[in-house]
């Protein structure tokens, strides 16, 4: 029994991811804006989330500005657990670009994707992410660099760290555990 609610889960998952992919497309061909895009990709979270019975706890405030949301990577589904109140752009690998569904939905919402191995790929990503800050939107970044199941976390890479600080953005922690 438990294999087919995760089959059925898993296909739900992918329906609302492409049809959110969908409509995002299409707020960017008939160029409705970011909160447009934003409010499909915030309904398409708080869909999975209800699909995957996935509950979330957030202690403290989620700020109404502009920063840098750096949070802990324990899996691909982090996404749907990230504070969703405020319209943010997310940081990934270049390799998600070319996963199926997920890829396009990905370069509909605009995401900032880096070649973790070219320190070049690296800079330009620190250089659109002060971009994106300073058009108002928060950024997404996992600055572990890769997924960890853990216990504990990765070392951190330090790059987004100083470019926050000579920015002067601020920085939203979060931490993901189970």
């Amino acid at each position: 029994m438990g294999y087919i609610l995760a089959f059925f889960r898993l296909l739900a998952f992918l329906l609302i991811s492409f049809s959110a992919a969908v409509l995002i497309f299409f707020t960017r061909l008939f160029r409705m804006g970011n909160s447009a895009a934003f409010f499909f990709f915030r309904m398409a979270i708080a869909s999975i989330r209800k699909t995957l019975n996935i509950r979330v706890n957030y202690s403290g405030d989620v700020p109404n500005q502009r920063v840098i949301i750096m949070a802990n990577h324990r899996s691909y589904i982090d996404i749907v657990l990230i504070p969703s109140r405020i319209p943010y752009v997310i940081v990934a690998k270049k390799q998600v670009k070319s996963w199926p569904v997920v890829g396009f939905a990905a370069q509909a919402i605009k995401v900032i994707f880096v070649d973790r191995d070219s320190p070049a790929s690296r800079r330009k990503t620190r250089n659109e992410i002060v971009s994106r800050i300073n058009q108002g939107l928060s950024v997404l970044i996992y600055p572990e660099g890769t997924t960890f199941e853990g216990p504990g976390i990765l070392p951190l890479k330090p790059g987004i760290f100083k470019t926050a600080s000579a920015e002067a953005i601020p920085v939203l922690p979060v931490l993901m555990y189970r």
